[in-house]
């Protein structure tokens, strides 16, 4: 009897089977996976570079916020000292304060006029 020799099929792997080869580091001396190794390594290095730009902008949107929420705090408090300063300059408040410091200063009896050229 001859031997015959049949052409073999390969045999199609089960994913468990190449998934344990994966593990295993089978694959990694294959040429596509070599091949590709650059791309991804780039893929991973954008995928950092995007995910800390999204923290950087989130930080600078808090930030923002905080400023602008000072802003505001210095603006009311501007307002605020600008009112003081207004009440404490009315003639009226004047004439008080110096009376009750016993100072020589007298109120004008004259009423003031413009000189023109």
């Amino acid at each position: 009897m001859e031997s015959e020799t049949k052409p073999t099929t390969p045999k199609k792997k089960s994913y468990f089977t190449v998934f344990l080869e994966f593990m295993g580091g089978d694959m990694l001396p294959t040429e596509k996976i070599k091949r590709a190794m650059p791309f991804g390594i780039l893929i991973t290095v954008l995928f950092i570079v995007i995910i800390g730009n999204g923290f950087a902008g989130q930080d600078q949107i808090i930030r923002i916020g905080q400023l602008k929420k000072e802003l505001k705090d210095a603006h009311y408090e501007s307002l605020l000292r600008s009112a003081e300063l207004m009440e404490k300059s009315r003639q009226s408040k004047v004439e008080e304060y110096i009376g009750k410091s016993n100072s020589h200063l007298l109120p004008t009896v004259i009423p003031p006029y413009q000189l023109k050229k």
